[in-house]
């Protein structure tokens, strides 16, 4: 008779714990790492031989995204990319040579608190840069890039450019078109959100983010031809 008692408390224990289940539902339980996801956008241009962008805010396992985009009318190069007055990694650039656009990008995982992204060249930039800067949350803390494509069109007479990169469903994927024109607007192709536009020099660019797929394509038009380069970088998701 114990015995059966005690068969019976532990069948009662198990349908409430069933039932607490139930109740929870799938939807309710806590998501098993997540998804890259979009944090904040800075940006600033310049004209010297260095951009500052400054106070950017990142949290702890955040992600830091450098895109910065230049006209490179006397060959200038890259010579650093800091955060907090320490370097980064560098992703890839897209230069095809002296009087074209050149675009670039370098990541830091995991940099913590508030501080200036500086971004230095060889020679002043006189025909304008851009720099723009991603606070990125929930991406892979020891592989965060994915993958990283770039192209480019040095006939002025391109009015459209798209690059394709590896992503994955949590994944995201971000972009920097660089275009030697100041005068047409750019149009942000289908499925991406638009976070950054402007033109300072002789360049216009923009930058936006798409959620991951297996194959996602990253791509502007304008109207007009001009010389651009075009540079997209798939983040992972942790």
């Amino acid at each position: 008779m114990k015995n059966l008692f005690i068969l019976i408390a532990l069948l009662s224990i198990g349908c409430i714990a069933r039932a607490d289940m139930l109740l929870l539902g799938a939807g309710s339980l806590p998501a098993a790492g997540g998804g890259a996801s979009y944090v904040a956008v800075y940006s600033n241009t310049g004209t010297g031989t260095s951009i500052t962008v400054s106070s950017v805010n990142a949290g702890a396992g955040d992600l830091i995204l450098v895109l910065a985009g230049w006209r490179n009318n006397g060959g200038q190069t890259i010579s650093s990319v800091t955060y907090n007055g320490a370097g980064i990694t560098h992703i890839r650039t897209e230069a095809p040579g002296a009087g074209f656009v050149a675009a670039t990008s370098y990541y830091a995982i995991n940099p913590g608190g508030t501080a200036d992204v500086v971004v230095t060249w060889s020679a002043a930039i006189d025909g304008g840069g851009h720099v723009v800067v991603y606070v990125i949350s929930g991406a892979h803390q020891t592989t965060p890039i994915q993958d990283h494509q770039s192209t480019s069109d040095t006939t002025a007479s391109a009015t459209s450019i798209s690059t394709n990169v590896t992503s994955q469903s949590g994944g995201l994927v971000f972009d920097l078109v660089n275009r030697q024109s100041v005068t047409e607007a750019l149009t942000v192709g289908a499925d991406q959100t638009e976070r950054y536009q402007g033109s300072v020099g002789d360049v216009r660019d923009g930058s936006s983010t798409e959620p991951g797929a297996a194959t996602t394509t990253m791509s502007w038009s304008w109207t007009g031809g001009s010389r651009v380069s075009h540079i997209a970088i798939a983040v992972a998701p942790q």
